[in-house]
């Protein structure tokens, strides 16, 4: 397909904060770089540099990650040719955006291009501006998690300048000018959003950060072209010959709604990091750019088809899923980062299980599926044993693991003590040790009922014998999730306690996804519809379109429903607020009733367009409550909060599963 371009404003948007301010996101393999679609001015040498904002202090220029380690390098590319310059607006395509500027007084156009690449041995940024132009880079050598600050060391050559820090193993080297004239200067740069906190200050902002930035030289290019190049370590680089660049071919028609849904796939298309010769989708931007393996398995679960029909990625899938079946027998577990066993998931294991047969019914492909029985036997027999998987053991009919083991992990101080606010805080007054394996989690053992029971309905599609630890076990945990978790008219039970004879009767989106995965084997359809009442009433939250239309549409659902709270910290987390990562389960809940299901794929697409980092989708909303420092139109939407790309919000197979509907 040809590149599309996407026009946008150059404005930034005040409302809760600047909240819904756009970005900017380029990715490869082992690097991305970001900025924002507002430009701002830094005076240097009495000459007027403009270049893209950025508004996280995450954002510029991200390596890694390399031996589980990211690296922040540059900040910010600035660029002048000594005029006022306005800005007009940014065309982004993938892989690449540009600034466009007009200049005082003159019927001309300046503008600069941004373009970040990965090759065998290095990453490399490009700024391409349409005349003659001097550049300066705000640099930012540092472990991206930390915030300390190094000593520079820069070696200006003839026609390169190269970069070290004291603490970062990398370097950059600076070529593409004509001049290079030593600046030494540090600014403090201002960071309005931060890291994605907030607090009640004159109304809810952000938590500013600052951090000093080093501006090495000014470069003067007669061709208008600087490049800056970061090496990679050797055993990167091997990994990455492996891989090759890989272009789309598909066409959702010229509507604009087709247009969207092409740059959804396209920057799906992006997410992908390669570890141990593995492509493997990171778990977003910016801080989640590691391999974090539940957020991985939740993105593949949702994008599986788009993958295998759009991408023709059977292979690399199927390579994928056949190392986490093996890591999971191997280390009895799967651990929540690839390449780190120091913490385990309970939800891992059975989505893998669900992906994997997903994927062995996709592609027929009866190797696989033999694979996955093996492994669940073995999972099954462990269990019925009453021994360890992932942080998981069979106790009382049901699988109970440690509170935090799931994806609703966030954990706080109370008065001293850390708990998971995955449990009801007045439990930790009733003597309760909430990192015991003692918590029986309603999604946990609902999936892996559904993966048990697809392994025994895929045993009869490739004639393989169903195992009788599999079939033992599945009627176990049947039985308990009826005991325990099902409730009349009602979600089951988010979180139950054998040992303390405790149970959490919160209303909740992981309640939905059982309840949405277990329909015809713990549901049937007059209790989904009961379920479904109860969570349009309770737990649905809407939102007004912007770009594609202007009624107001259903989003998606509150994770707790606990007091109703703006989203500040850890505490509101996983609370009131709506996680994109469970829309699709309400999704399939909807057809399975056949209700519509077409605004929920509007509202999402629509969020992508407006806010946040264009053409990637975040990671939660804040409730739209609270004192709005500057009201917009848009103030009663939902606020886009924390990170701005993030992989498991990021579904396309239920928009290709309705592109009927929405062209």
């Amino acid at each position: 397909m040809n590149d599309e371009e996407w026009i946008l404003d150059p404005y930034e948007n005040p409302d809760w904060g600047y909240a819904r301010n756009k970005q900017l996101l380029l990715k490869t393999f082992y690097a991305e770089f970001s900025s924002s679609i507002f430009s701002t001015i830094i005076n240097v040498d009495n000459l007027n540099f403009y270049g893209g904002n950025r508004d996280y202090s995450w954002q510029g220029l991200i390596i890694g990650p390399i031996n589980n380690v990211l690296y922040k390098i540059i900040d910010g590319i600035y660029y002048s040719i000594d005029k006022i310059l306005k800005a007009e607006k940014v065309i982004f395509k993938p892989g690449e955006y540009t600034y466009v500027y007009s200049c005082n007084n003159e019927n001309k156009i300046f503008s600069v291009k941004i373009i970040l690449d990965g090759f065998k041995t290095y990453v490399v940024l490009k700024a391409l501006a349409n005349e003659p132009c001097w550049f300066t880079i705000l640099l930012d050598f540092r472990p991206a998690e930390k915030w300390s600050e190094g000593k520079y060391s820069i070696n200006f050559l003839n026609n390169k300048v190269i970069v070290e820090n004291s603490i970062t193993p990398l370097k950059l080297i600076i070529n593409g000018f004509d001049k290079a004239y030593p600046l030494n200067l540090i600014l403090n740069w201002r960071y309005k959003l931060g890291d994605g906190f907030r607090q009640v200050k004159n109304g809810i902002g952000f938590i500013e950060h600052y951090r000093p930035v080093y501006l090495p030289a000014i470069f003067y290019s007669s061709t208008g072209f600087l490049e800056m190049k970061v090496p990679l370590p050797i055993h990167n680089t091997v990994e990455l010959a492996n891989f090759k660049k890989e272009k789309l071919n598909f066409n959702f028609g010229d509507t604009y709604i087709g247009k969207a849904l092409r740059l959804r796939l396209e920057t799906l298309f992006s997410h992908g990091l390669i570890i141990n010769n593995l492509w493997f989708p990171e778990a977003g931007a910016w801080w989640f750019r590691k391999a974090w393996i539940r957020d991985a398995l939740e993105g593949l679960r949702w994008n599986i088809k788009t993958y295998i029909q759009f991408f023709n990625w059977s292979s690399k899938i199927i390579f994928l899923i056949q190392n986490l079946l093996n890591t999971l027998k191997s280390l009895l577990g799967l651990p929540i980062i690839f390449n780190d066993s120091s913490n385990f998931s309970s939800d891992s294991p059975p989505q893998l299980l669900n992906v994997a047969c997903d994927l062995a019914s996709l592609l027929k492909c009866k190797n696989l599926f033999l694979k996955i029985v093996k492994t669940a036997s073995f999972i099954a027999e462990r269990f019925v044993k009453g021994l360890n998987i992932s942080e998981t053991i069979l106790k009382d009919s049901i699988l109970c693991s440690s509170s935090n083991s799931s994806w609703i992990d966030s954990i706080v101080t109370i008065n001293g003590k850390k708990w998971p606010l995955r449990l009801p805080v007045e439990w930790s007054e009733k003597g309760v040790n909430p990192f015991e394996n003692e918590f029986g989690l309603v999604e946990v053992n609902a999936f892996y009922i559904e993966a048990f029971k697809k392994i025994l309905v895929l045993c009869e599609k490739f004639n393989v014998h169903k195992p009788e630890c599999i079939k033992e076990l599945l009627k176990i945990l049947l039985d308990g999730f009826l005991k325990f978790f099902k409730r009349s008219s009602s979600l089951p039970v988010l979180t139950v306690s054998p040992l303390y004879n405790l149970s959490d009767h919160t209303l909740s989106s992981p309640s939905l996804i059982a309840s949405s995965i277990l329909a015809n084997i713990v549901y049937d359809n007059k209790e989904l519809n009961q379920i479904w009442d109860l969570t349009s009433k309770k737990l649905l939250v809407y939102r007004r379109l912007i770009a594609l239309g202007k009624e107001w549409q259903p989003f998606g659902v509150i994770v707790k429903l606990t007091e109703l709270k703006p989203y500040l910290n850890d505490f509101e987390y996983h609370a009131a607020v709506v996680w994109p990562r469970d829309t699709p389960y309400l999704i399939k809940l909807l057809e399975k009733l056949g209700l519509e299901v077409k605004g929920l794929l509007l509202s999402n697409l629509d969020h992508m367009l407006v806010e946040g980092v264009f053409g990637y989708c975040n990671e939660l909303f804040s409730l739209p409550i609270g004192k709005n420092p500057f009201l917009t139109f848009e103030s009663n939407n939902p606020v886009p909060v924390k990170n701005p790309a993030q992989y498991w919000s990021h579904w396309c197979d239920p928009y290709i599963e309705h592109l009927n509907e929405l062209l």
